[in-house]
Parts: C-alpha cells; structure tokens; sequence
C-alpha cells in the first residue's frame, strides 16, 4: 500500500509539469507571431513614411502667394467678414510670369467666389474643399500658358 502511494505521488508532480510544459508553449506560439507582426509593421510603416516624403517633396511646384483678400460673408447683413489668404501651387515657370500679368483679375475672381459664400459654406471642411476647388477651376479658365495644381489657404479668418 505504501508503493502505491508513493507512484501516485510521483505521477501527480510528472502531470502538473507536463500540463506547464504545454501552457509555456501555448505562451511562445503565441507571443512569437505577435512580437513578429510589431517588428514587421514598425518595417513596413517606417519605409512608407519615407517613400511618401520622398515623393512629396519632389512633388511640389513653385509656390504663388496673391494678397490677402476680405471679403463680406454672404446672408450676414455685412456685419461679418472673411480674411483670407491664398497661394496657388503652378505646374511651370510659365505661370509665374502669367499671374503676375493677371493678378488683379484673379484677385477679383477670388473676391467674387468668396463673397458669395454662406457662413456654413465657411466653417464646414467640405466647404472649404469646394472653395478650393471652385477657385482652382475658375482661374485654370482665365490661364493661357500655365495651370494650376493646388491651391492652399495660408489665413482664413472669419470675424
């Protein structure tokens, strides 16, 4: 009776070390493919981040800042008003010398699209996206030799 008990104690330490056996492994399986993910993401996130800067930076054309231009908000009775700074991105030289010819045109033709906006149309994102793109399409109308690529907001001030 003694033996008998003395193998079953025996055989009770060999099953709880088995059963840490297969828990640690269950562990490893497991931490090994996540730790792989992390390493590989942190890879693949980084080259892209670089890539992308690269190309933006080869990417952008010449820089045309116009003036500033207030203009009274539509609907408000006059009693409110928007300040708004504009630089067009070109895609040559040859619209450099074109806007500066045309200046007081395109001035004009950013005043009249602006001052027609609602105060919605001005503090919405999507509004100002289709201010942009109005603006950027009505002047590539009145342009010759050169066209616009972008045209980005440098004040946009509502008062």
């Amino acid at each position: 009776m003694a033996e008998e008990q003395v193998e079953v104690q025996e055989k009770q330490p060999k099953k709880s070390s088995a059963v840490k056996y297969v828990i640690v492994g269950m562990i490893v399986m497991i931490l090994i493919p996540v730790i792989g993910f992390f390493v590989a993401s942190k890879y693949i996130f980084t080259q892209d981040e670089e890539d992308t800067d690269a190309n933006s930076k080869q990417q952008v054309g010449i820089i045309y800042p116009l003036k500033v231009v207030v203009v009274n908000i539509a609907n408000t009775g006059a009693t409110r008003y928007l300040r708004a700074g504009i630089s067009f991105e070109l895609q040559d030289k040859l619209a450099i010398k074109e806007l500066t010819e045309r200046e007081p045109q395109i001035t004009d033709l950013v005043i009249m699209v602006l001052s027609v906006k609602e105060l919605e149309d001005l503090v919405d994102f999507s509004g100002k996206n289709q201010i942009r793109k109005e603006i950027i399409e009505k002047v590539n109308t009145i342009m010759v030799t050169g066209k616009i690529k972008n045209a980005y907001f440098t004040e946009f001030v509502i008062q």
